[in-house]
């Protein structure tokens, strides 16, 4: 994975957390709510829907609540980030956001991109880790379709609409 634009993707951990643009959702306290259930969190919804936006709004909310640390808040857009390497499995991700007993969060935009994304979530979610799993797709069949393994009683899913206040 490059480094540089790792940490272009995740400015909080230099600092800088982003302005979020101002738009708030009403799925954003549920989704923040969440961050304290131990079950992945899908956040589904059609393209250009504003999933990445609320994801901004979410970290805000995370570290501004001292939820989890600026470091321990990890970002992998799946667009734009050659990450595959951290992403290949449970092992080589805990390698990268470590397994230290604070709490951490891992955010996996467009996690249907992945080879078998719900492999990954699955071994990370049992290893029973202070460690919180987002992922978004583009669509709940096109993630869906690449979620072979099964996330039963172990994920907690939003939609977000387009156009759509909520």
């Amino acid at each position: 994975m490059d480094l540089d634009i790792f940490n272009a993707k995740n400015p909080w951990r230099q600092g800088a957390v982003p302005d979020a643009p101002a738009i708030e959702r009403s799925s954003l306290a549920p989704l923040v709510a969440a961050l304290g259930d131990p079950a992945v969190t899908l956040l589904l919804g059609a393209r250009a829907a504003g999933k990445t936006t609320l994801l901004l709004h979410v970290i805000r909310e995370a570290i501004g609540s001292r939820l989890a640390a600026p470091q321990d808040v990890f970002y992998f857009d799946l667009d734009t980030m050659a990450c595959g390497d951290v992403l290949a499995s449970n092992r080589s991700l805990l390698d990268f956001v470590g397994t230290s007993q604070e709490p951490r969060i891992v955010v996996i935009d467009e996690a249907q991109r992945l080879p078998n994304p719900g492999l990954l979530l699955k071994s990370v979610h049992d290893l029973h880790l202070p460690i919180k799993l987002l992922a978004t797709g583009s669509s709940s069949l096109e993630l869906r379709s690449r979620i072979r393994e099964s996330l039963a009683g172990r994920r907690q899913t939003f939609h977000l609409w387009p156009l759509s206040p909520s």
